[in-house]
């Protein structure tokens, strides 16, 4: 697979219009505008390269959010034109459907939500190449998109010559580093079914896994503890009962719980062995954040995905935080991964190695998962369409 720098501008970039999947996927807020600008300008890099080679054209695809093939007005693109226009300080022509015609005299262009169409998230071939069809180089900029298999960043690959963009570039080149022993990697988050092939893949690959977030409870209720009203999901009862001897996979000791899911009841600090019924545990508690920091004193190298507690409710993010405070006080090399561990650590991501603008392809990368999206890229690039 080559990256957009790799290959020959003169050729592929200049007075040739290229369409370049990003993930503008940003968070709306309830007013209905952007609550963060940071995945547009994680794409500046790549934009800035292809405008300074001449093209032609720049063609901006991306989806917003999950309208489910219908045209929602909150997911509409055009207040991210509108955005992209600000931050570049330069002329972006929204065009309000995906697959409308593009005026030829627009420089740069940002086209309507790609999932307002079914087809885009059903890979549909049709809907691929007519996306193709609208340029003569194709760059897949959208890493966070890279473990789906859906139209703009798989089928299209087989109709226009392809290539990676520079985001794509950096977030490969970080996870495919040597990195410095001992490793610990931090997994919180709600549900285990979506970070069992992760733990699978990494447990003997580091040297711990501390776990955190509602996760924890299908452990514990896995070693017949009770757990109140604390989530669990039984149908993966069995997996946490056959990983949860492992020496390596450290689980909390105690655990900030509350009378009700929104914080509003009760509050105390119990045992993991100790939750009443009708208790929802939230919260890691604070021998356990005591005990986690020790386990990272040593690190050279963290991983983290995931929150450690209910990050909504200010009071239930202090495990998060107090670890996250840990690990930049001490140094330590930390790369972090995912939309939730990213909104969890605000405050502290920026003085982290790195943080990722993968949630999902985060995960899949690592947990050794097939990337249909750069799978794509490597079978169909640019030297085959000569």
């Amino acid at each position: 697979m080559k990256f957009i720098d790799e290959i020959d501008s003169e050729k592929y970039i200049k007075n040739k219009r290229v369409l370049l999947r990003v993930d503008f996927n940003v968070p709306i807020d309830y007013r209905g505008l952007i609550a963060d600008d940071s995945r547009i300008k994680e794409a500046l890099p790549t934009i800035n390269y292809i405008l300074g080679k001449k093209p032609g054209q720049l063609i901006i695809i991306s989806h917003l959010g999950r309208p489910g093939g219908e045209k929602i007005q909150k997911y509409g693109m055009e207040k991210v034109a509108k955005a992209l226009e600000k931050i570049m300080n330069k002329s972006v022509y929204f065009v309000d459907d995906c697959l409308k015609e593009i005026p030829e005299d627009k420089n740069i262009v940002l086209l309507e939500n790609l999932r307002f169409y079914k087809e885009e998230e059903n890979n549909n071939k049709d809907f691929a190449k007519k996306l193709a069809e609208k340029a003569d180089l194709y760059v897949n900029d959208g890493f966070a998109v890279c473990h789906r298999k859906h139209a703009s960043v798989h089928s299209v690959t087989k109709f226009i010559p392809g290539t990676a963009g520079l985001l794509v570039k950096k977030e490969l080149t970080v996870l495919n580093e040597k990195w410095e022993n001992p490793v610990v990697m931090i997994i919180g988050g709600s549900k285990l079914s979506t970070k069992l092939r992760l733990i699978r893949n990494i447990i003997n690959k580091y040297d711990n896994v501390l776990l955190g977030g509602a996760m924890i409870f299908t452990f514990y209720r896995a070693m017949n503890m009770e757990i109140g009203k604390s989530l669990c999901e039984n149908e993966y009862l069995m997996d946490a009962k056959l990983m949860k001897n492992n020496p390596k996979l450290i689980l909390p000791g105690d655990v900030v719980i509350c009378e009700d899911s929104e914080g509003k009841g009760n509050i105390k600090t119990v045992p993991v062995e100790n939750i009443p019924e009708g208790w929802i545990g939230l919260d890691l508690g604070e021998k356990t954040i005591k005990d986690y920091r020790k386990k990272l004193k040593n690190a050279q190298t963290v991983i983290w995905n995931g929150p450690l507690g209910k990050f909504e409710i200010e009071k239930f993010n202090n495990s998060s935080l107090k670890i996250a405070e840990f690990l930049v006080k001490n140094k330590k090399k930390v790369i972090i991964g995912g939309g939730d561990t990213l909104k969890a650590l605000e405050k502290y991501k920026n003085k982290f190695y790195y943080a990722s603008t993968g949630g999902g392809s985060f995960l899949s990368y690592l947990s050794g998962e097939e990337m249909p999206a750069l799978k794509a890229l490597d079978e169909n690039e640019v030297e085959f369409f000569l």
